[in-house]
């Protein structure tokens, strides 16, 4: 959890140094415009079916027939150019903002992951050893603290 909250901390902080200029902005326009027409079909559907199974008009119905497969097509079609037009700006966005290179935190830890395949018992051993090794750390500084020479002043300090 540690890595994704880095990466994406380092992403944000990518973004806010960096600024958004005109041509992220035009991007970002362009993928809304395209974003709300995806949105707005299931609404369109909704519509559609309401008036369907209301009407006994068989026009209408016919119209409703049309319209849901006009719109089945059109999802299908406008999928792939969309699709291509997020990838190109999440790829320019990543390297214009240098986030490429923090993507490799969370790949390393997959990939350690993969090649280890460890088990409950190999990570909760691994959370121990790093506990006894924190505590190791701890009381070596302490006892190097100890043997350095104290004056008074710092003497009383840590009796009271």
């Amino acid at each position: 959890m540690r890595t994704w909250g880095f990466a994406l901390g380092i992403t944000i902080a990518q973004f806010v140094i960096n600024g958004f200029s005109k041509p992220d902005a035009f991007m970002s326009g362009m993928l809304t415009g395209q974003l709300i027409m995806f949105l707005s079909v299931p609404v369109t559907f909704l519509i559609a079916w309401a008036v369907f199974s209301r009407t006994r008009d068989e026009c209408v119905k016919c119209i409703c027939i049309v319209i849901f497969l006009g719109l089945c097509v059109f999802e299908l079609v406008a999928f792939l150019p969309f699709a291509v037009t997020l990838t190109a700006f999440a790829t320019e966005m990543m390297i214009k903002h240098s986030v490429i290179v923090y993507i490799a935190i969370p790949i390393d830890y997959f990939t350690f992951l993969a090649l280890l395949k460890p088990t409950a018992e190999d990570l909760a051993a691994l959370g121990l050893a790093q506990v006894g090794l924190r505590a190791m750390n701890l009381l070596s500084m302490v006892g190097v603290q100890q043997s350095l020479p104290v004056s008074g002043t710092q003497q009383s300090l840590l009796q009271g």
